[in-house]
């Protein structure tokens, strides 16, 4: 019974072992095709040593990877609020005074409306006021602020 047992481990422990060698192997000469590849097109890519001197670039090079800027710019929003449309994405070049995104202002637009109801209702006083004073005869001065 245990010769039975040991011989099912060795099949066992042995596929998966040949599986692993198999798949790494397979993985080698992949990785080995495509070094050789790589290798082509770097001898096809004509190099120029010159000493280092200031100048403008006029090429232009395109090339894949990781750009990280030098400098970063953190922008502050003038007012609170939840960004509700942005204009422009990451990356994306922007010129001064272009509007970069759009902020719900709860705050500045309630206070407005506010403001704007004060105003009227100081506006219909100011009407009663004037009225009365037509009717009374009484000079417009008694309840305007001197300039």
């Amino acid at each position: 019974m245990k010769i039975r047992k040991s011989i099912w481990i060795i099949p066992i422990i042995l596929i998966p072992i040949a599986g692993v060698y198999y798949q790494l192997n397979k993985n080698k000469k992949e990785l080995n095709s495509v070094i050789a590849f790589t290798a082509r097109q770097i001898d096809a890519i004509p190099v120029k040593i010159e000493t280092a001197t200031r100048s403008t670039i006029d090429s232009k090079i395109k090339a894949s990877g990781i750009l990280e800027a030098n400098n970063q710019l953190i922008v502050v929003s003038e007012t609170q609020g939840k960004i509700i449309h942005l204009n422009k994405d990451l990356g994306d070049w922007v010129q001064k005074g272009e509007v970069i995104t759009k902020v719900e202002d709860e705050i500045v637009t309630a206070s407005v409306m506010v403001l704007k109801l004060m105003l009227n209702n100081r506006q219909k006083i100011l009407n009663v006021l004037n009225a009365l004073a037509k009717v009374m005869l009484l000079p417009s001065t008694i309840w305007k602020r001197p300039k």
